[in-house]
């Protein structure tokens, strides 16, 4: 929360941490009234907090054995954004608080008020001074935090206008900074992520288009899950069947039967067929396909990106199409326009029956659920956008009208 910040590990993705201003905007909101949205957020806040905490509480035990659906979440710091929303939305509306009854304060209790200040940022100094590992900017962002109350509770409006919301701005973003260059720098040094010249390669690595290939690299590194980040940020294959890392289901049942030399072999190629009609769903044929090395007048690969396939064949008979990707339902596929059925095959990969002579074939995934919340957050977008043009207009000629 406030120390060891600049021991922040970079494989460390749950670690708590808000800008030192947030913490001292909600100890003094102490004395102020409770309002609906201060309530809700807290209230929010509250059983997510307990969540995050994990084993340090007996909330997560309990629903763990009582409620079925969080027997399938993997890591309870994935409610930490949720959290640290309600939080950050509680701390946003002591403040707007504070500005809205601002005046009352400099009129009626401004001595008292900061005196409270003073003690609250005294308090924090000498706490802080008896920790450890306490980086400078959490002490730079204390004083400035102290300097903003006291511009605040004077109530000079000239200062209003620059001062105020500079003095502001720099209490929330001073500490931050330091926090996520000392995250960054950790980056090199971390056991997980020990792989120097891998991480300094990733960083320099330009956003391009995915990189098609028909044939897989073979890397004879110890292979891990540097390997797969690296293939991901350049959009290019990784290398070989990772047997770690997060494998799908499929992939994840066809290592426990088949040799994992022969995995390997068998995805070098992204596309292998077989004659006739194929396979079942549950056998598995690593052997007597014809592996696809590159185009050829039977074999051409028209596009690809990371959500669709288009490929066209020409083969005399019938032929079944394996392509080594991942199976899954969302996956949609046609055949010369025409929907097909894509097969799981050889347990994990996708599989499909094409008929003799010419075939266009296109694969792309299709998920009707994500298509319908991107298009309803693009729409809440829009709306939202255009009532904050409106308000906006509404606002500016109610202001003409009285004056």
């Amino acid at each position: 929360l406030y120390s060891n910040l600049d021991m922040i590990q970079y494989g460390d993705d749950c670690f708590f941490y808000v800008s030192f201003f947030f913490y001292i905007v909600l100890i003094l909101g102490v004395g102020l009234r409770i309002n609906k949205v201060m309530a809700v957020s807290a209230l929010a806040a509250l059983p997510l907090f307990l969540l995050i905490m994990a084993v340090g509480t007996g909330v997560h035990r309990f629903i763990f054995e009582h409620v079925p659906y969080f027997k399938l979440i993997r890591n309870m710091h994935f409610f930490l954004p949720f959290f640290l929303a309600a939080m950050i939305l509680l701390v946003s509306e002591q403040l707007r608080i504070y500005f809205e009854i601002r005046e009352k304060l400099v009129e009626r209790s401004r001595f008292v008020f900061l005196f409270f200040v003073a003690v609250v940022h005294a308090t924090i100094g000498l706490f802080l001074s008896r920790q450890y590992g306490v980086v400078a900017t959490s002490f730079l962002s204390l004083g400035l935090s102290l300097l903003f109350w006291v511009i605040f509770i004077l109530g000079l409006k000239r200062w209003d206008a620059f001062l105020l919301p500079t003095v502001l701005f720099f209490s929330v973003i001073v500490q931050p900074c330091e926090v996520i260059w000392r995250h960054n720098q950790g980056a090199l040094k971390a056991s997980a992520y020990g792989n120097k010249t891998l991480i300094e390669e990733c960083t320099r690595v330009p956003s391009v288009k995915p990189v098609f290939s028909y044939v897989r690299p073979v890397s004879f590194q110890p292979f891990g899950n540097d390997d797969t980040a690296y293939s991901r940020i350049a959009m290019k294959d990784a290398s070989r069947f990772f047997e770690n890392g997060f494998p799908s289901f499929w992939s994840y049942n066809l290592t426990l039967k088949e040799p994992f030399a022969d995995l390997q072999q068998y995805t070098r190629y992204k596309f292998h067929v077989y004659d006739g009609e194929g396979l079942t769903e549950n056998t598995v044929d690593l052997k007597t396909a014809a592996a696809v090395a590159g185009p050829s007048e039977n074999f051409s690969v028209a596009h690809f990106d990371v959500n669709a396939i288009k490929v066209r064949t020409q083969y005399p008979g019938e032929k079944f199409l394996v392509y080594t990707d991942s199976y899954h339902k969302a996956w949609k596929a046609w055949v010369n326009g025409k929907p097909a059925v894509i097969e799981r095959t050889n347990m994990a990969f996708k599989g499909l029956r094409l008929p003799p002579g010419t075939n266009d074939i296109e694969m792309r995934y299709s998920a009707p659920m994500m298509t319908a919340v991107s298009v309803s957050l693009s729409i809440s977008l829009v709306l939202t956008l255009l009532s904050l043009l409106w308000f906006a207009a509404k606002e500016r000629n109610t202001n003409e009208g009285k004056s």
